[in-house]
């Protein structure tokens, strides 16, 4: 009798151990598919058909507590005439061969609302916006752009996100004013991000508060290029490093040049090997289009100015006529820096039609200005000088 129960007990355990394997490798076989699937039907049911999201695989690993998903597209539809969607709206794409996620906390998604992450990586991201100019009048409105476009979805899911780590390796990015169309507004390459210790609210992405809040943001980036707010001028740097906690950025072979020349425009051309700003207040990652900058410094640069109506007799005064704000008034209302120092400044004023000799040149300036202001006034303020109270 006793052998009898001993053999039912163990048949019973057996049973157990099979149908626990069959439903373990049930959920690893089916719970992948199920998850793209939801995912895909999320996002377009989110963005009301506008966009499709691609996922090629979705691997899990549950001794690690991590997630791998492989061959992430995220981009628009084909939008039928009825869809909505207008012509100057700005639609997003996105892709990546490879979004790792470490240390995922199912617990406190399921019941409390909150997304907690120890790790995201994402491998060669390539973000790109079209659709209308994403500068226009708000310099952070790409930010904006995918946070209002993800904000309805998400509260009613998520009431706070953590991320122990983020990592953007390898990306790149592309702003265009249309879509299919091949002239950038913006672009970059080579872009390596980290950013530690992530956190935001979704309720503070309505308000006026920081979009986030993080220990430290790490950023280097290659190639950077974007068409100025006049549609002229271009600028270009070679590589760029930024620490948020430092609040500084480091610029190396910046230029700016115009692509053409309009006879009813001002020309710039400046190259600096070396420039070095300091702004410690976090403005960028605010709901604002003020920039504000403690400090900034450009070492050896070289400019070359030639005046839209040349004077007869070009000389320092002229620089009055330096109309910077049209460069950037797509971009920021205001541009507010404590200290704008040139050190080892060269200077040439070109009277047109002979743009090949200068008329009047200056070399080895060191200038400093204070409390320098650009906006739609400040060239026109009779107590500024170069757009600033003094040297």
């Amino acid at each position: 009798m006793k052998n009898r129960k001993k053999l039912t007990f163990r048949l019973l355990a057996a049973s157990l151990a099979v149908v626990a394997t069959g439903v373990v490798l049930w959920t690893a076989l089916s719970l992948p598919g199920w998850l793209s699937h939801r995912l895909t039907e999320f996002a377009a049911r989110e963005s009301r058909q506008k966009y499709r999201l691609e996922v090629g695989k979705v691997q899990l690993h549950p001794l690690a507590n991590s997630v791998t998903f492989s061959a992430v597209r995220f981009a628009p539809r084909a939008l039928p005439a009825d869809s909505g969607h207008h012509a100057g709206d700005m639609l997003v794409s996105f892709v990546s061969p490879e979004i790792q996620v470490k240390g995922f906390s199912l617990f406190s998604w399921l019941f409390h609302k909150k997304l907690m992450i120890d790790n995201l990586k994402i491998t060669r991201p390539e973000i790109s916006f079209a659709g209308y100019n994403p500068f226009q009048q708000d310099s952070v409105a790409p930010v904006q752009f995918i946070l209002r476009q993800m904000s309805p979805a998400f509260r009613q899911k998520l009431s706070e996100i953590s991320i122990g780590e983020i990592h953007f390796a390898d990306a790149s990015y592309q702003f265009y004013t249309l879509l299919g169309d091949t002239s950038h507004l913006s672009k970059a390459r080579s872009i390596s991000l980290a950013v530690k210790n992530f956190h935001t609210r979704l309720a503070d992405w309505q308000k006026g508060e920081p979009l986030f809040s993080t220990d430290d943001v790490l950023l280097q980036m290659a190639g950077f290029e974007t068409l100025m707010s006049d549609s002229v001028h271009l600028s270009q740097i070679d590589s760029l490093l930024f620490s948020l906690k430092k609040g500084e950025v480091k610029a190396f072979h910046f230029r700016l040049f115009p692509q053409f020349k309009p006879p009813q425009k001002s020309w710039y051309e400046v190259e600096v090997p070396e420039l070095y700003l300091q702004s410690p207040n976090r403005s960028a990652f605010r709901k604002t289009d003020t920039l504000v900058i403690s400090f900034l410094r450009f070492d050896h640069p070289k400019i070359r100015f030639t005046p839209r109506q040349s004077p007869e007799k070009p000389d320092w005064e002229d620089l009055q006529n330096f109309n910077l704000y049209d460069l950037v008034k797509n971009s920021f209302s205001q541009i507010r820096i404590d200290t704008f120092q040139l050190e080892h400044a060269s200077l040439d004023i070109f009277q047109r039609p002979d743009t090949s000799h200068y008329q009047q040149r200056f070399n080895d300036i060191r200038v400093r200005l204070h409390n320098f202001r650009l906006d739609s006034l400040s060239n026109r303020d009779p107590e500024k000088v170069l757009h600033a109270d003094g040297f």
